[in-house]
């Protein structure tokens, strides 16, 4: 699946660098990972803080050892620090968020705070929701089943070239 991936040099805000990246589409009732990290671009050690918040009316889960703070903590100079977190999209059919979830936008922002300087906030992350519930889990049957018949009608075809050189000779 295609992703999606940026670093934010947040300098002279904050000196540190920020790195993401997420699958562009995030797949209704299925755990998909994020990645993020947190680069200090001094010599000094920073105290930093990452968090992931979502916009929606519709729920959606962060799990990062139940919270949405991704990192909390001291950065050497010139340390990374990074972390993968789990993004979960419930999909009832039958429930109130059925129509405003699938294709949308998952309106994802991250908030990072170093000790001393301003909060910043990134948003309007290009990251939406697939338009079918159990999107990974249909690809991957379709692809393997895809597969399999693209073997089977190898052999097939193997068979019956080797037939053909039988009768030649």
């Amino acid at each position: 699946m295609p992703r999606f991936s940026r670093q934010w040099d947040l300098r002279p805000t904050q000196p540190v660098r920020l790195l993401f990246s997420s699958p562009y589409y995030f797949s209704a009732n299925e755990e998909e990972e994020i990645q993020i990290a947190l680069r200090n671009e001094t010599a000094q050690a920073i105290t930093a803080t990452i968090r992931v918040d979502v916009n929606k009316t519709a729920p959606i889960f962060i799990q990062n050892e139940g919270s949405n703070v991704v990192f909390s903590g001291e950065v050497q100079g010139g340390e990374q620090k990074g972390r993968v977190v789990k993004i979960y999209i419930p999909f009832d059919v039958k429930g109130s968020y059925a129509n405003n979830t699938l294709g949308t936008n998952v309106d994802l922002s991250l908030w990072t705070r170093v000790s001393g300087y301003s909060s910043i906030r990134i948003s309007g992350l290009p990251i939406g929701i697939a338009p079918v519930p159990w999107m990974m889990t249909l690809f991957t049957g379709v692809f393997s089943l895809l597969s399999g018949l693209s073997l089977w009608w190898i052999k097939e075809w193997w068979d019956v070239v080797k037939k053909q050189l039988e009768k030649r000779l």
